[in-house]
């Protein structure tokens, strides 16, 4: 049975924008245009405006360093988008998504693109984040391996809920074989969820 229709509420409220403002999200698809003639610093403070900016104020430009430095790249503030790797252009799409210090932060295969040493780094990241700022994170990601060691709670899918639930739990045989027919490498549709009461 699908469903069809509801109500979405979001911290105990119906959707709005006071409520919206707190949640933080990277893609998995950047559509942005990276030839376009901006800076890192721009990229996160389109994510503390909630519109691309023009000149920063000197409290905003704090805020973004911060955001930076959270996620070790405060050095690549004045660097041209175009000339950024795929490791940093992600990590300046994280700190776009913390600048505003979200307690829902929603990120879509963060990994993605990014090399081992990266992939542990921003993971670690993202625990931390989770951590001292008492947030929520949901993380989408096809890397089952991630969702068991980075995870409070696993929605594992495949067409329907196989299985909610501790990682230990989500990720036992027979979960895994409803899920995918067989066990052992990795696969679309695990969101890992990190709560914080």
């Amino acid at each position: 049975m699908q469903t069809s229709s509801g109500d979405v509420n979001i911290f105990g409220s119906p959707l709005n924008e006071k409520n919206l403002k707190k949640i933080g999200y990277v893609p998995q698809v950047k559509t942005l245009e990276r030839s376009f003639p901006a800076v890192a610093m721009d990229l996160v403070a389109a994510g503390l405006r909630g519109t691309w900016p023009g000149k920063l104020k000197a409290e905003e430009q704090a805020k973004c360093l911060d955001a930076l430095s959270k996620v070790g790249a405060q050095h690549l503030a004045n660097r041209s988008l175009s000339n950024l790797s795929g490791g940093e252009l992600q990590r300046v799409y994280i700190a776009r998504a913390f600048v505003r210090e979200p307690k829902l932060l929603i990120l879509d295969e963060p990994v993605t693109g990014v090399d081992h040493n990266a992939e542990k780094d921003i993971h670690h990241i993202i625990d931390e984040y989770n951590h001292d700022a008492s947030a929520t994170v949901i993380l989408v990601t096809h890397d089952w391996e991630a969702a068991y060691h980075h995870s409070d709670k696993v929605l594992l899918l495949n067409n329907r809920i196989i299985c909610f639930g501790t990682p230990k739990e989500a990720f036992c045989a027979d979960n895994m074989r409803g899920a995918f027919e067989h066990v052992g490498h990795k696969h679309e549709m695990i969101f890992g969820v990190h709560n914080h009461d």
